[in-house]
């Protein structure tokens, strides 16, 4: 079945909660009846997103026929737009009595043995999952295979081994920025800590009770993080529903926090302020009072560990966010050929006729033929094979570099890639060599093609030859360069093909609408990544401006008096900017190794994906750790800056 196609029973739309479609009706009883297992034409709802893109938004789409399958499906519904009960993308919704063209023609009504279908429900108010469990068990038979879940994507048995995976990756994303934020909450309580340390030494020599200024302490910290939590709580709500619509092709997931969420998170908050709180109110339980007097400079040791840790999370974010930014981006536009103006159609049956009638068409610039479809999963076969027609490399402008294309005629010739020659006669040229494998023997190479990511976006060309294709092979694609708009060019082929071939499946569409879909699977979860490494840049600038202010006023007294003994402003630049080199490279190495730890986890996770995840990219990593590094050096500059203009008397006076 098509991963964007869903068998259901006909109160599938009702259990979602879904009255009234877009356009057309829902299911009907009728639809779903034992009886019609078969129907001539069995109905069909699509959603609102595939109405859009592959069918233009057609008014009429309600009664037109589409193909699935071989088989025909008449429209009978559009599904609105992000409906909560499609969860792989842009849907298709089919009654599943209607089953047997999806199954090779099986009757799975008769086939007790086989699992194949996923029963969803709702529980009523007042009964537990293990109530539902213990019923269910209880009318289940030997022949039965049940598996009861919360309905989420976690818990669904084909996904628990991949959410073995994802899961350590998301919440190990959430907590770096949990804890950057900590880190920089720590950075603040230590300089109001600091700056607060005489104020509360001083009250306490006055003869004020400790009793009162906790507090005291207590009601400013619970007051501050009162205030910062309702505004938190107002983002909380705001976010996620922006971030939905940002994200549009995503699936409907309630993000919404509820109230035990915001109770959690009132409790850390309130918790959070009476630390701050407390932290000054420490000075005044010590029973000698003069090294506070004095204010000695302390927590060097600290911040520099503040620091390295702040850099090494934000490398391990930043880099997680270049690496998906750099596969969407691969998805777009790394396929090696010009996938624009360039529109695909699956042909059932080639023939010159179809191929001369399309390129009368007005705006087409070139047709071609193949039997391997682009990106397409073939395996781990070591050398593919690629059967062509003579236009294909015009049409895909994927050039021959040396030697000539395809003629007719040539069915003892091979066309091989630039990485095939390499593989087979390094630092020879292959023109007029034999090329032999286990199904093509005494072939003669006629040309060498460039090479092209044609198999998986971004993973580098596969081992490849080309073929010419036979004039009758079934199956093949056919791909129309052309110039002008692109929905008229696609309405036209697909016209053409029909009265060439009524028993036509798919639908013509532009290889880049293609490459787009895709690269929107990227989407969600690169948009996701790339805002939390935005979060995480910031955080580490603001963390490191913090580390870097406090540590100037910590040492003020004595740049005061190197300033006093002749030091120069950019002395003073220095002296404050070396000391904050040392723990950024530390962070950077602890950082590098936290990402390469990760990396294998997430190779696990995108290595079956049409769109090749390359975690070991050293161009991603050296460009993260200048971005951080020159971050670092532009936090710390404006606290150097003030330190070396500040007046050396008044800072000796106030001490």
């Amino acid at each position: 079945m098509h991963d964007l196609t869903l068998l259901v029973t006909c109160d599938f739309f009702s259990l979602y909660g879904l009255e009234r479609p877009v356009q057309g009706r829902l299911f009907g009883a009728a639809d779903c009846a034992p009886n019609q297992t078969s129907p001539d034409i069995a109905p069909v709802i699509i959603g609102e997103e595939l109405w859009r893109s592959r069918f233009f938004g057609n008014a009429g789409i309600i009664g037109s026929r589409i193909r699935l399958n071989r088989r025909p499906f008449q429209v009978v519904g559009v599904a609105p737009a992000r409906f909560a009960g499609r969860l792989r993308g842009p849907g298709i919704w089919i009654p599943y009595t209607s089953a047997s063209p999806f199954f090779a023609g099986r009757d799975l009504f008769q086939e007790p043995d086989v699992p194949w279908l996923i029963v969803e429900g709702r529980l009523r108010p007042g009964f537990s999952r293990a109530d539902a469990e213990r019923e269910i068990n209880a009318i289940g038979t030997n022949h039965q295979h049940v598996v009861l879940t919360n309905g989420s994507f976690a818990q669904h048995p084909d996904a628990r081994a991949q959410m073995l995976f994802v899961m350590p990756l998301v919440m190990g994303a959430l907590t770096l920025v949990l804890l950057l934020a900590c880190a920089n909450v720590t950075t603040l309580l230590m300089s109001r800590a600091a700056s607060r340390r005489q104020e509360i030494v001083i009250r306490r020599a006055l003869g004020a009770d400790r009793a009162r200024l906790v507090r005291m302490l207590l009601t400013e910290g619970v007051l501050l993080s009162g205030t910062a939590g309702g505004l938190s709580a107002i983002l909380a709500y705001w976010i996620p529903a922006a971030f939905e619509r940002v994200m549009w092709r995503a699936p409907h997931y309630p993000v919404q926090p509820d109230w035990v969420i915001f109770a959690y998170l009132a409790g850390v908050t309130l918790l959070a302020g009476c630390i701050a709180g407390l932290g000054p109110a420490a000075e005044s339980f010590r029973s000698d009072l003069t090294p506070s007097l004095k204010k000695e400079p302390r927590f060097a040791r600290i911040s520099g560990v503040q620091l390295a840790s702040l850099v090494a999370m934000s490398l391990v974010l930043l880099t997680g966010a270049a690496l998906f930014v750099r596969a969407r981006f691969t998805a777009l536009h790394g396929a090696g050929f010009e996938a624009q103006s360039l529109v695909m159609h699956l042909a059932n049956r080639p023939s010159p006729e179809l191929e001369q009638r399309i390129r009368s068409l007005p705006g087409v610039e070139a047709t071609g033929f193949a039997t391997l479809a682009p990106f397409a999963d073939k395996g781990e076969d070591e050398v593919l094979v690629n059967s062509v027609s003579p236009g294909f490399f015009d049409a895909l402008r994927i050039p021959i570099m040396r030697g000539r294309g395809f003629q007719p005629g040539d069915a003892s010739a091979v066309v091989i890639t630039e990485a095939l020659e390499r593989q087979l006669w390094p630092n020879h040229d292959a023109l007029g060599k034999t090329y032999n494998d286990k199904t093509h023997a005494g072939a003669t190479v006629i040309g060498v093609a460039r090479d092209a990511d044609y198999i998986r976006f971004g993973a580098g060309e596969r081992l490849l030859y080309y073929r010419l294709l036979a004039g009758n092979a079934p199956g093949a694609s056919m791909f129309i360069r052309f110039h002008g708009d692109a929905i008229t060019v696609a309405r036209s082929v697909g016209a053409v093909a029909a009265q060439l071939d009524p028993e036509q499946t798919g639908l013509p569409s532009t290889l880049q609408s293609q490459m787009e879909e895709m690269g929107s699977r990227f989407s969600t979860i690169s948009g996701m990544v790339a805002c939390l490494g935005a979060i995480a840049l910031l955080l580490a600038m603001v963390g490191v401006f913090g580390l870097a202010s406090f540590t100037v006023s910590q040492r003020s007294r004595e740049l005061a008096i190197r300033v006093s003994l002749g030091a120069r402003r950019k002395d003073i630049v220095r002296c404050v900017l070396a000391p904050g080199i040392k723990p950024v490279l530390i962070g950077l190495l602890a950082g590098t190794v936290l990402t390469f730890a990760g990396a294998g986890v997430l190779w696990r996770v995108f290595r079956s994906t049409p769109v090749a995840f390359t975690v070991f990219d050293p161009a991603v990593y050296a460009g993260v750790s200048l971005l951080l590094i020159g971050v670092a050096l532009l936090a710390m500059f404006p606290p150097a800056l003030r330190a070396a203009a500040a007046d050396p008397g008044m800072a000796l006076r106030q001490e």
